[in-house]
């Protein structure tokens, strides 16, 4: 009787424990990448140019190796999350402290692409798809990372004021974003391609 209840109960608690179980082992992987110290596209998408060192060392939760330094630049190489990327970062002296000046991910071909897509300030489906109406349009930046070209002002379905913003698109098809005079979201779009 004594083994049977010390069974069921061990039993018992390996069933309460497997959604602990998957759920703490996803922290666990996150919390490997931080502890590696390797760059996610997530970080690699928040540093900006103009950024100081100290501040992408703090994002990056890493300072990186020494590369190279010649006319007036200092490339640093950090080690990417996605297996086999290398992120490689250039810094200037500017207004009395190094900054960042360019950025680039290498490496895996499939990584390398979404670096690079990072990189050049176009935007994915994914980040198109995580805008919704009533955003600010600062959020609308952040999450592009590009402020993307004045397109017109005027009136739009009865609504004086509307500002609408064109977005440079990872695939084919331009992105229209407009705004009330509030700075908020009031549609979006995707633009045909001609």
């Amino acid at each position: 009787m004594v083994k049977l209840f010390i069974v069921t109960a061990l039993f018992g608690g390996l069933l309460f424990a497997t959604p602990q179980a998957s759920a703490a082992n996803d922290a666990s992987a996150s919390y490997e990448f931080a502890r590696r110290g390797c760059v996610t596209l997530g970080e690699y998408r928040r540093v900006r140019l103009g950024m100081k060192k100290s501040r992408v060392h703090r994002i990056f939760e890493t300072r990186g190796r020494f590369d190279s330094r010649g006319s007036g630049v200092t490339v640093r190489k950090y080690r990417g999350c996605p297996g086999g990327t290398r992120v490689f970062v250039m810094y200037e002296r500017k207004r009395g402290a190094l900054r960042l000046s360019n950025k680039l991910g290498t490496g895996n071909p499939h990584a390398s692409v979404a670096y690079e897509q990072a990189r050049r300030g176009c935007v994915t489906r994914a980040e198109y798809r995580r805008v919704k109406e009533g955003m600010r349009k600062s959020r609308v930046h952040r999450i592009f990372d590009t402020r993307g070209r004045f397109l017109t002002r005027g009136f739009q379905n009865g609504v004086p004021g509307v500002t609408a913003r064109r977005y440079r698109p990872c695939s084919n098809r331009p992105i229209v974003v407009a705004y009330k005079r509030s700075n908020r979201v009031f549609f979006k779009d995707r633009i045909p391609a001609s």
